[in-house]
C-alpha cells in the first residue's frame, strides 16, 4: 500500500465534530454500518444531504445545524469512499452510491426523506429517486444536470487513472468549486481535507461513472415536488441545464443565483437560504430560530 493511500485511509478514519454521529446498522449486503453522518435530532420527514465529488458532509454542516435549530431531523451522509466514509468498500459507481444512500435510509428507518444533493450528490439523489421512489418525498438539487459533463480527455486505463488521482492537485480542484476560485477561508482547511479523504478507488470509479450516465429520458418519472438551484457562473452545471430538467419534471421549479458557481450554498449563502428554506419547510411548522 502506498504512503499516500495509507494517509488517505487514516484521514478517513478520523471522526471529531460536535454534530457528528457514527451511523450504526447491521445490513449485509450492502452494509451501511461503516458510513459516517452528521446528524441533529428533530421531527420527520428527515432532510438528508448528499455531497458532491471530492467533498463530504462538511459542505452541509451548517445546514444540518440550521435545520436542527428548526426542530427538523437533519442528516448529512458521507458516501462510500468519501469523507469519513473513505474506508468504506465499493463499488463506487453513481448507481452503487445511490443504492448505498437508499440502504442508509432504510437501515435508519427514516421513511420518505427530503433529499438534497449538490453536484455529483445531485446525480446520486436523482438515481435514488428513480431507483427507490418510495424513499423520497421531496427533492432539492443544486449544481445539477440530467446529462454528464462532456468528456474533454480520452478515458484512461486503470493504472493511469489511479496515478492521476494519486497525484491530483486537490487544492486546485476544490478551489475550482467556488465562484471566487478559492475556498472560503473559514472552511478552506476542512474542504481541502475532504478532498484528500476521498480514496483512490472511489475517485477513479466515481469519476468515470460520473461521465457515463443520463437521467434525461426518465425525468418525467420524478413526480415529487422538486427545487433546482443553479449558479449563473457554473460552467459544469449551467442554468440552461436546470431549465431543461424543469421542463421534463412535472412538479419542479428553478432558481438561478446570479453570483454563484458550482457551490451556491457557499457562494451566496443568504440567497441560497432564501430559496431553499421555504421549500424545505413546506408543510411544516417552523420552530426555534428558524425563519423562512
Amino acid at each position: 500500500m502506498s504512503h499516500r493511500r495509507q494517509i488517505l485511509l487514516a484521514l478517513a478514519a478520523v471522526a471529531s465534530c460536535s454534530l457528528c454521529a457514527s451511523v450504526s446498522a447491521d445490513t449485509n449486503p450492502p452494509s451501511t454500518s461503516s458510513l459516517y453522518a452528521l446528524e441533529r435530532p428533530g421531527s420527520s420527514p428527515t432532510v438528508l444531504f448528499v455531497h458532491g465529488f471530492g467533498q463530504s458532509t462538511v459542505y452541509w454542516q451548517e445546514w444540518v445545524a440550521l435545520l436542527g435549530d428548526c426542530g427538523i431531523h437533519a442528516v448529512a451522509l458521507d458516501l462510500p469512499g468519501f469523507g469519513q466514509s473513505g474506508h468504506a468498500a465499493g463499488p463506487y459507481t453513481i448507481e452503487a452510491l445511490a443504492d448505498a444512500a437508499a440502504q442508509f435510509i432504510q437501515d435508519r428507518k427514516l421513511g420518505a426523506v427530503t433529499l438534497v444533493g449538490n453536484s455529483m450528490g445531485s446525480t446520486v439523489a436523482q438515481f435514488v429517486t428513480l431507483r427507490h421512489p418510495r424513499l423520497v418525498g421531496r427533492l432539492l438539487l443544486t449544481a445539477t444536470s440530467a446529462n454528464p459533463p462532456p468528456r474533454v480527455t480520452p478515458p484512461l486505463d486503470a493504472a493511469a487513472a489511479r496515478n492521476y488521482w494519486a497525484t491530483r492537485d486537490i487544492k486546485a480542484m476544490v478551489d475550482g468549486f467556488f465562484a471566487t476560485k478559492v475556498a472560503p477561508p473559514a472552511k478552506a482547511a476542512a474542504f481541502y481535507e475532504a478532498g484528500h479523504q476521498m480514496n483512490i478507488d472511489a475517485a477513479t470509479e466515481a469519476n468515470e461513472s460520473n461521465l457515463n450516465w443520463t437521467t434525461l429520458e426518465r425525468l418525467r418519472e420524478i413526480k415529487v415536488p422538486a427545487l433546482i438551484i443553479q449558479g449563473r457562473h457554473d460552467a459544469a452545471k449551467s442554468p440552461e441545464q436546470g431549465e431543461l430538467m424543469v421542463s421534463r419534471m412535472p412538479h419542479a421549479q428553478l432558481v438561478v443565483l446570479e453570483n454563484s458557481a458550482h457551490t451556491p450554498q457557499w457562494d451566496e449563502p443568504e440567497e441560497f437560504k432564501s430559496a431553499a428554506l421555504p421549500f424545505l419547510l413546506a408543510g411544516r411548522k417552523s420552530s426555534g430560530s428558524c425563519k423562512k
